[in-house]
């Protein structure tokens, strides 16, 4: 790797895409980013190398990277899945132009695809109530209710240990979120009624797994934990899964009257444009808030 990133230092504009790639690939891993991160950006970064076959890196383009991008809008992928990709490909000549690889970048005068972007659902109270009454099992229940409390993503809830959970105040300790970035969160009181339900009879370290499956006392996976919403979501015809539970606790924790900045630190959001859309707010919400405050009440 050093032999290569000496020649992208001697003879740039004759450095091909892949070893840029490369290049940009490592320090990615350098700079400690998650697997999941760098593999998004090598499936992408791949992609658009096989398709400009042997062109040098100096060689790209606005217009080349144009027609890629309209290239995979008309196999029909996704406007989200083409607007992933452009963002890869910004990241990539972005950090060419920071490594002196390029001059100029050459996604400058490129506009960003358009994706749209839906209101996404949450559940209602009568849809938890509905599903909570369908479980079958303590367990479930205690995922029910702790995912909503939390607001968790599914990898970052069963990653928890009994120790990340304080049993007293409900703070939650969630080690591995996303980015890496740790936070802190909460169950409520009846989540931890029924998650010490759960725990009761477990002669088990504080070291281990919150949430188990049900055979064998492993790990429950982030499959696993799917699987027991899909059966739910059979059961009752109500659609769920831990991303739906994650946008019902930013939604109701909107209604009950928490600021932004409060819902963005629980749900661990590095901005908040994901946390607007999570908040599909309706005409019932809007005339509430309206009847509270109207503007004209600012007049004497």
């Amino acid at each position: 790797m050093v032999k290569s990133l000496t020649l992208v230092r001697s003879a740039p504009e004759n450095l091909t895409l892949s070893d840029a790639l490369e290049s940009f690939v490592a320090d990615a891993q350098a700079r400690r980013l998650t697997d999941k991160t760098v593999a998004y950006y090598r499936f992408e970064l791949s992609r658009f190398v096989a398709f400009c076959d042997r062109t040098a890196l100096a060689e790209i383009d606005g217009p080349l990277i144009r027609r890629y991008l309209t290239t995979l809008t008309k196999r029909g992928l996704k406007g989200s899945t083409v607007h992933a990709a452009a963002r890869a490909l910004r990241a990539w000549f972005r950090w060419c132009v920071r490594e002196s690889l390029l001059s100029d970048d050459p996604m400058r005068n490129v506009q960003m695809p358009k994706v749209e972007r839906p209101i996404l659902p949450a559940l209602s109270v009568a849809d938890v109530e509905t599903l909570l009454a369908a479980c079958e099992s303590v367990r479930d229940r205690a995922i029910i209710l702790c995912l909503l409390d939390s607001g968790c993503r599914a990898q970052e809830f069963v990653n928890l240990n009994i120790a990340d959970v304080n049993k007293r105040t409900g703070e939650v300790t969630v080690r591995l979120g996303k980015g890496k970035k740790s936070r802190v969160t909460f169950f409520g009181p009846r989540s931890r009624k029924e998650l010490m339900r759960y725990l009761y009879g477990r002669t088990v370290p504080d070291s281990a797994p919150l949430f188990v499956s049900d055979r064998g006392n492993h790990r429950l996976t982030v499959s696993g934990l799917a699987q027991i919403l899909k059966r739910l979501g059979q059961v009752t015809g109500i659609h769920v899964s831990p991303h739906a539970l994650r946008r019902t606790c930013a939604l109701w924790c909107h209604r009950k009257g928490w600021r932004l900045t409060e819902i963005q630190r629980l749900l661990g959001h590095s901005d908040l444009t994901v946390l607007l859309r999570y908040l599909d707010l309706d005409s019932e919400d809007v005339h509430e808030a309206f009847e509270k405050a109207p503007p004209s009440g600012m007049l004497g």
